[in-house]
C-alpha cells in the first residue's frame, strides 16, 4: 500500500530536515534509526545500572548503621526506617534519648534505638476500662454549663487545673469527676 503523503520533519537523532512518506516517521533514514536505537539501549543500560549502584550503598549503608554503636540523627531515622524529622520529634517528647553535643551535633546510643523499638506501643490511648458513661466530651461540658465557657476556654481551664484529658476518633474526653472540680471551683 503506497502513500501519498510527503510531509517535511525533522529527524529526532541528527536534527535535519527530510521529507517523510508517514505521519508516524522519526528519522531520516536507516543509519539514524540504527543510530538513535543503539543510544535508547545504551541509557537504558547505564539507568539499570546506577539504580543497581545506589541499591547496593544502600545496602552497605545500613549494615554500616549495624554496626555502630553510636548514630546521628540520619542513620537512626535509616534504621528505624523513618524521617530525620520523626526522629526529631521522638527526642523532644523523650521517647528516644539523645546526647546534644552542639546545635548541630545530636547522637544517639545505639541501645536507646534498641530500647525504643523494643517497647510495645499501646493502641488504646484510653485508661483499660473505659466506660463512656463516666467521661465527658468538651462539647457536652459546654452545654452542660450553658454557654457559660467557651470550648478554648474550657480547654485552658483543663489545661491550668492538669485535668487528664484522653483523645480517641478526633474526641477530647475528661472524667466527669475532674472537669466538674475543674470548672466548679
Amino acid at each position: 500500500m503506497s502513500s501519498n503523503i510527503r510531509l517535511e520533519k525533522i529527524c529526532q537523532h541528527c536534527n535535519s530536515v527530510f521529507v517523510a512518506k508517514t505521519t508516524k516517521t522519526k528519522f531520516c533514514g536507516l543509519k539514524c534509526s540504527s543510530k538513535a536505537y543503539k543510544k535508547r539501549k545504551r541509557e537504558e543500560k547505564i539507568g539499570v545500572a546506577i539504580i543497581e549502584t545506589k541499591q547496593k550503598i544502600k545496602l552497605t549503608t545500613k549494615i554500616d548503621i549495624q554496626e555502630k554503636d553510636i548514630l546521628n540523627v540520619s542513620d537512626a531515622s535509616i534504621l528505624v526506617g523513618c524521617s530525620k524529622k520523626t526522629i526529631y520529634r521522638l527526642i523532644t517528647e523523650g521517647k528516644i534519648r539523645a546526647h546534644n553535643f552542639s546545635e548541630r551535633i545530636t547522637r544517639i546510643s545505639r541501645s536507646e534505638i534498641n530500647i525504643f523499638l523494643e517497647t510495645p506501643i499501646s493502641n488504646n490511648k484510653l485508661s483499660p476500662i473505659f466506660k463512656r458513661g463516666d467521661y465527658y466530651t468538651i462539647s457536652e461540658l459546654q452545654d452542660k454549663y450553658q454557654g457559660q465557657y467557651s470550648k478554648s476556654s474550657i480547654f485552658q481551664l483543663l489545661k491550668t487545673k492538669e485535668v487528664r484529658k484522653v483523645s480517641q476518633h478526633k474526641k477530647v474526653f475528661v472524667l466527669k469527676e475532674e472537669a466538674n472540680n475543674a470548672l466548679n471551683s
